[in-house]
């Protein structure tokens, strides 16, 4: 915007000596015919509050049983808030878990009969709703984006040394444990030798796995492998195969 200045009054001419000469400084009155315009003004459009649009992601093991927690409760409550807190669940796949508060916070865990299983389903896109009881329908005063994903069984592998040793050699079997149920101090174990397609020897023990050492005399050929359980079931993950033969004499 060009603002439009004009002035109205006379000039007033001041003379002064300044170091023998005459200076002449001269005033010059201006009217500002519309003082409206000498501040910017920004128009800011004001809208009502809209809820954050955000989804919070939860893991829970294939197979886990009713009333595993899924993942760390969800945090809802404002810490000084004193509101009692209420929580649903909605979307396809909602039924598989429940929710309910903790300290203040939503705590998801898989529900009775759910039957969680990774190869069908590996993930539930739900929607948690809050509401603080305050109105009189008792309506969902904010809604948060929640993505359960389950997460393959556990999956043990089991590695050799050396695959091919002499006789009288000792190899090396140790175990790597992925998505383990529980800590795998917790875990029950038993690993397997077989000999000509017959198991001919079996280790078993409670707690975690380290490795284990295994020489033969003679020469021949043995399989080896794993199986664990888990203390909460009958459920078993079994390693893989390694085949060992020693040679020589």
């Amino acid at each position: 915007m060009k603002a439009a200045i004009s002035a109205t009054e006379r000039v007033k001419i001041t003379e002064t000596e300044d170091n023998g000469k005459t200076v002449e400084k001269y005033k010059l009155p201006v009217l500002d015919t519309d003082p409206s315009n000498n501040t910017a003004v920004i128009a800011v459009v004001s809208s009502g509050n809209v809820d954050p649009m955000f989804q919070i992601t939860r893991s829970v093991l294939d197979k886990s049983p009713a009333g595993t927690p899924v993942g760390d409760p969800i945090p809802v409550k404002e810490p000084n808030s004193g509101d009692t807190l209420t929580f649903t669940l909605t979307g396809a796949g909602a039924d598989k878990c429940t929710v309910s508060s903790v300290s203040g916070d939503a705590q998801v865990a898989v529900a009775s009969g759910a039957n969680l299983r990774y190869e069908t389903e590996p993930s539930y896109d739900l929607t948690l709703g809050v509401s603080d009881g305050k109105d009189a329908n008792d309506t969902v005063d904010h809604t948060i984006g929640v993505l359960i994903e389950v997460g393959p069984i556990s999956q043990a592998t089991l590695d050799v040394s050396n695959t091919s040793p002499n006789v009288g050699q000792s190899v090396k079997l140790s175990v790597t444990i992925q998505n383990p149920p529980v800590h795998a101090s917790q875990l029950s174990f038993i690993l397997v030798e077989m000999t000509n397609g017959s198991e001919t020897d079996r280790e078993g023990a409670s707690g975690a796995f380290g490795s284990a050492y295994r020489s033969k005399s003679t020469a021949g050929t043995h399989t080896y492998y794993l199986r664990f359980w888990n203390p909460n079931g009958n459920e078993s993950t079994e390693t893989n195969r390694v085949t060992v033969t020693w040679s020589g004499s």
